[in-house]
């Protein structure tokens, strides 16, 4: 006996209804003496599932009429309905005339029914407005009432409705026999490849829409109206909402495994199985019904822990489960068999499969097996793939198999089938991934399904097989783009680089010739969904370069190049692309490009620059990287190598004179002592705080001048008339922010220096102000703060000093102060001199003629004002407890005066609430001692980035369904704790910030 456990149903259909009105909302225009009893509109309905009129007889009726504005008597009674074919018509029993209505609104709510079930019913509001025009003394001219009834037109169509479908007349009934003479004449504006305007007045479909493209289009349509009083054009916008349908069936979560091979010792009773039982939906669950069963013949199993998760990267459903075994499990003493199936019983196209089936079998490899307990009557999983699909287009993997475990799988040739139709598919040896071998002999097949034999063994089991059924679609528009010819090789999807270029062209490995563009919204952190071209998204990019990959290696460079450069990280096995910040594309099949245009600050000119209240447009541009240098032969490379050799040489004898020239300058004898060394991890210093009696000179470049009278400043900031010094600093900051573009870096738009010498610099606007203003306002306006939003604010400015340091620049005072938040929460590292005398007169120790920010400067700085690098590295581990704290004061309660000596005893702040155990290991970490054994920002950034990618997998949806429930609010909150050990920080929880002291010189001694 073979035992069926039916476990959980998922989703109901949250509509209810299968009927709907083509048009939820409608206006019409109605002349006032329109004849009793003459259809002034129609009422459109569909069948939603099936997207076509329904079968069965249908009964409307009016529900209620509203009159505005009200009067004595509400108007009902004035219009009927057609209770079988939807008319609405003026009511011949009404017992007021129309014409007293002139200038009144109605709104009537229409209700339309199955004659066979009473509960299928859907509703459409009608507004109607009586006019002034009659038939007597029409109103002829060229207007709008001739030829729409509305200006915005307003349809919901499903995604089931066919190509060729009617959706109704745009020329309004009413005023088409008011005006006969008139002629119009209809044009959809723009694009039109939905829809189309057949009898000159008829709206049809041109081809079916689809939900999971877009749920929403818009169109503009023209209307020429040529009459005898003249001729005139107007407009109207059409829009449609596209509703979902269960027209997509389930398929399995990134990879094709669907079979499982276990021995009974990684069976653990009442633990889950280590296997993963996941489906994926593109339908929305209010409209899917997915049942999860298991054929379990002893009871040995549960489904447990099944859930429902909503819109995980642009997938509408995914459903999980595990199989437990029993508390009380006893294996029996054979190879036992476990099924669990996964069935859309609501999926509309019957033809589509939607079961989904996991095997998983059980041996026990300590004894020798006698029987098997429930053998199914054969393993067979299913798979489709379109005929003009392009060579090693991956079709399934049964089992999940490591290339390092010893298997060797292989396809049973079909004896009733000559070639080359019995080699038309291969698989891999190691791994059993069935793929298209022969791409041209399938696109001239007209075998629709394919039964393939798949055998594999290892060396602890006998030979196993299992059947592949293999459907070739022919339908749709992928299966006629990408001509197969012989001889042909199509290039690899991971050369393009915009989603346009890549959606419309061919590429090897796709899977009806097309690539597929995987998108990801703009962000400055390290992802591993970034923006790329495939031909198969469940597996490419997937950061593992499995055997079809490694056997073909332009089918995903993106994970199997050895050469990754830009904004990105590669793999840790230094494999293909393992994160990127940026759309990443592959020229060849070893080398990946990870990068989005910046333009450079010094190529702005003055028509470029913008407005304070508006941060500059930063364009994406893709690089073009299919051109190769074979065409440059050994004496062209050799020549390139000699010559750039020669120019780096000039590079560095150029440095060297003028570091020497710099050097030779006398300096005051008043300075301070500032030691310096000139090791590797000390670099340019941003701004000097020393006085040095040479001025940096002004390096005018036309680009960047702004002429003074067209400046307009508003307040002024600062405390007193500044000095050479801060002018100088100034002049430094200009020269250096020159050759610097990062998005998380302040941006230099330009400069300006009026009669009096005064200089001026223009900056990028950061509409939020300062990070430690913006986490205050933060703290004070919300009761709770986003603790991922927070770490992610950390990684921007590791990004951003990661640069700086690559360019040999030392900032010597990042805090939050410093930082600037822009349009979209985008960090940006500023003040390289600009305006150190603005901040609290607290911030700064007096030493010299400078302040300096105490709590925030590494130790050799305070003992040494030594700054390199890692001091930067010091400073950005107080910022990151800015950050977690939400703009709380460093060292709070501790005088400026004691600091020194606390730190010299090792003492450092102690973890605050909420932070993550992982966060503040890396805060100590940037305040050790010696500055070599603080990490480098590169990092820093890879060690933030692991712990946003653990925060932010743990918090992967706020939509959670339980067991089947909708979650509320209060919920979800006791869910994700559940899933998580980092929760939202509490505003209660965090004390108020402490106010900063600061000594003068005198107070302070090292």
């Amino acid at each position: 006996m073979v035992l069926i456990g039916v476990f959980f149903i998922f989703a109901v259909l949250g509509r209810g209804d299968s009927l709907i009105f083509l048009q939820a909302t409608a206006s019409v225009r109605l002349p006032y003496d329109h004849p009793v009893g003459a259809t002034f509109y129609r009422l459109p309905v569909l069948d939603e599932k099936l997207g076509i009129p329904p079968q069965e007889k249908l009964t409307f009726h009016i529900l209620r009429s509203v009159a505005f504005p009200k009067k004595s008597n509400s108007g009902r009674g004035l219009f009927i309905v057609d209770e079988h074919t939807g008319s609405l018509m003026l009511s011949p029993h009404r017992k007021h005339s129309i014409s007293e209505y002139k200038g009144s609104t109605f709104a009537l709510d229409i209700v339309a029914a199955s004659s066979k079930k009473a509960a299928d019913d859907t509703r459409a509001t009608i507004v109607i407005e009586i006019t002034e025009d009659n038939s007597t003394l029409p109103d002829c001219r060229p207007r709008e009432e001739l030829c729409f009834s509305s200006s915005e037109i307003h349809y919901q169509i499903p995604e089931t409705t066919h190509k060729d479908s009617n959706l109704g007349t745009l020329k309004p009934i009413p005023y088409s026999k008011l005006c006969p003479e008139s002629n119009v004449k209809y044009r959809i504006l723009s694009d039109d490849k939905f829809l189309m305007i057949s009898d000159n007045e008829k709206l049809k479909t041109r081809k079916e829409f689809d939900f999971e493209e877009t749920d929403y289009h818009e169109w503009n349509i023209s209307c020429e109206v040529h009459s005898r009083n003249g001729n005139g054009t107007f407009y109207a916008k059409l829009s449609v909402y596209v509703l979902d349908a269960d027209d997509n069936p389930p398929y399995i979560q990134n990879s094709t495994i669907t079979l499982y091979e276990l021995d009974v010792s990684e069976i653990l009773p009442g633990r889950p199985l280590p296997v993963q039982l996941t489906v994926l939906d593109r339908d929305s669950p209010s409209i899917n019904v997915i049942t999860v069963t298991k054929i379990d013949p002893l009871n040995l199993f549960l489904l447990r822990d099944t859930v429902v998760f909503h819109g995980i990267h642009g997938v509408h459903m995914l459903v999980s489960t595990a199989l437990v075994a029993k508390p009380q499990f006893q294996f029996p003493d054979t190879t036992y068999n476990v099924s669990i199936i996964f069935n859309d019983t609501s999926l509309v196209r019957k033809k589509e499969n939607g079961v989904v089936i996991f095997h998983v079998q059980i041996s026990n490899s300590s004894l020798e097996a006698t029987e098997t307990i429930f053998i199914p009557d054969e393993y067979q999983v299913v798979a489709n793939v379109f005929r003009h699909s392009a060579r090693h287009t991956r079709i399934i993997q049964p089992m999940e198999v490591k290339p390092h475990k010893g298997y060797f799988f292989r396809l049973v040739r079909d004896a009733n089938q000559a070639p080359p139709e019995n080699r038309i598919f291969g698989v891999t040896p190691k791994t059993g991934v069935v793929y298209i071998m022969d791409e041209v002999a399938l696109s001239r097949s007209a075998t629709k399904l394919f039964r393939l034999e798949l055998t594999w063994r290892n060396k602890d089991v006998t030979d196993r097989q299992c059947i592949v059924l293999i459907r070739v679609l022919d339908s749709g528009e992928l299966s006629s783009g990408c001509g197969i010819e012989i001889g042909h090789q199509f290039s690899t999807c991971a050369v393009h680089g915009t989603a346009e270029e890549c959606s419309t062209s061919c590429g090897r490995g796709a899977n009806g010739g097309f690539c597929q563009w995987r998108s990801h919204s703009s962000s400055p952190l390290l992802v591993v969904d970034y923006a790329t071209c495939s031909p198969h998204l469940q597996t490419c990019p997937d950061r593992i370069c499995d055997e079809l990959e490694e056997m073909d290696p332009y089918l995903c460079p993106q994970d199997c190049a050895r050469n990754v450069q830009g904004e990105a990280i590669p793999n840790r096995n230094g494999r293909g692309v393992g994160k990127s910040a940026a759309p990443c594309t592959c020229g060849g099949a070893n080398f990946c490009t990870c990068a989005r245009g910046f333009e450079p600050s010094h190529l702005v000119s003055r028509s470029q620059t913008k407005s304070k209240k508006e941060a500059p447009n930063i364009k994406s541009q893709p690089l073009n990287l299919s051109e190769d240098w074979s065409g440059c032969g050994t004496q062209c490379i050799t020549m390139i190598v000699i010559v750039s050799l020669i120019v780096s040489g000039l590079v560095v004898v150029a440095g060297i004179l003028t570091y020497r020239r710099w050097t030779a300058h006398p300096k005051d004898e008043e300075l301070p002592s500032v030691r310096t060394p000139l090791n590797s991890s000390t670099y340019l210093v941003a701004r000097a705080t020393t006085d040095y009696p040479l001025q940096p000179s002004i390096v005018k470049e036309a680009k960047l001048e702004f002429p003074r009278d067209q400046l307009t400043l508003e307040e002024t900031l600062g405390e007193e008339g500044s000095s050479a010094s801060e002018k100088r600093d100034l002049v430094s900051e200009l020269n250096l922010l020159k050759e610097i573009s990062h998005p998380n870096v302040i941006r230099l738009l330009g400069a300006t220096t009026d009669d009096n010498g005064q200089l001026y610099i223009i900056m990028e606007y950061a509409e939020h102000g300062s990070l430690v203003t913006y986490l205050r306002n933060l703290k004070t306006c919300q009761s709770e703060v986003n603790l991922l939003e927070l770490i992610a604010f950390a990684l921007q400015i590791a990004k951003g000093m990661d640069y700086l340091a690559s360019m040999k620049v030392v900032h010597r005072d990042l805090a939050a102060r410093n930082v600037l938040v822009a349009s979209g929460k985008i960090l940006k590292i500023s003040d390289f001199g600009l305006s150190r005398d603005v901040y609290e007169g607290d911030t700064y120790l007096k030493m010299s003629k400078s302040k300096v920010p105490v709590k925030w400067m590494a130790l050799e700085s305070l003992e040494n004002q030594l700054y390199t690098t890692k001091s930067d590295v010091w400073s950005f581990g107080i910022l990151l407890w800015e950050i977690i704290t939400v703009g709380g004061c460093p060292y709070p309660g501790i005088p400026t005066e004691r600091l020194f000596q606390l730190l010299k005893d090792a003492y450092r702040m102690p973890r605050p609430d909420n932070c993550p155990l992982q966060l503040y290991e890396i805060m100590k970490a940037c305040w050790l001692d010696k500055p070599n054994e603080r990490p480098q920002f590169k990092e820093l950034v890879q060690k933030i980035e692991l712990v946003l990618e653990d925060i932010s997998h743990s918090q992967a949806t706020l939509n959670v369904q339980h067991r089947g429930k909708k979650l509320k609010s209060r919920d979800e909150g006791s869910v994700l704790q559940q899933l998580t050990s980092f929760p939202k920080l509490s505003i209660q929880q965090l004390g108020p910030y402490e106010n900063q002291h600061l000594l003068s010189s005198t107070e302070f001694s090292v």
